[in-house]
């Protein structure tokens, strides 16, 4: 009689579903990285404060393309120069550079900060799309890029435009 009663019960978590860890619920998956962002989605500055990641964030303020670089450790600061490439469609207007420097012309370059302990902050305006990839650390290590007011994670190469 018990062997008919765990048949029956075995029958019933089966119909349920419930017949063992091939059934079990999978966890949720990961967010991929984001490639490609439309402009309205990027616009609005990112919190940068003590709990922000370290890497470089970009995002759409007043009409320019915002860059930050946020060091690794704000407590035991180090003399590090932050690296990142950038490429437009279109002519870039790059006067409010701040922290940044400009190495290369053209629609195609490499912005340039030195990150201590602040935040370095600079600024490009053009009205193209535009890519940003390699971030790195002058001495080779990678660094993340995150966009747009959430500052979400972006692929080692994403691009900003109109889409």
């Amino acid at each position: 009689m018990s062997r008919f009663i765990l048949l029956i019960a075995a029958g019933i978590l089966a119909s349920a579903g419930l017949s063992g860890p091939a059934h079990a619920k999978k966890a949720p998956k990961k967010a991929r990285p984001i490639e490609r962002l439309d402009r309205t989605r990027a616009v609005g500055a990112p919190v940068l404060d003590d709990a922000a990641k370290a890497g470089v964030y970009v995002w759409i303020e007043d009409g320019e393309y915002r860059f930050a670089a946020v060091p690794h450790d704000k407590k035991r600061p180090r003399n590090e120069t932050y690296v990142v490439k950038v490429s437009a469609s279109k002519d870039v207007k790059t006067k409010a550079l701040g922290d940044f420097a400009k190495a290369g012309a053209g629609r195609s370059f490499a912005l340039r900060a030195r990150v201590k302990n602040e935040v370095a902050r600079g600024a490009i305006e053009t009205d193209g799309n535009v890519t940003v990839s390699g971030a790195h650390v002058a001495s080779g290590k990678r660094l993340p890029i995150f966009v747009g007011p959430l500052a979400k994670r972006a692929a080692a190469t994403v691009t900003i435009g109109r889409f």
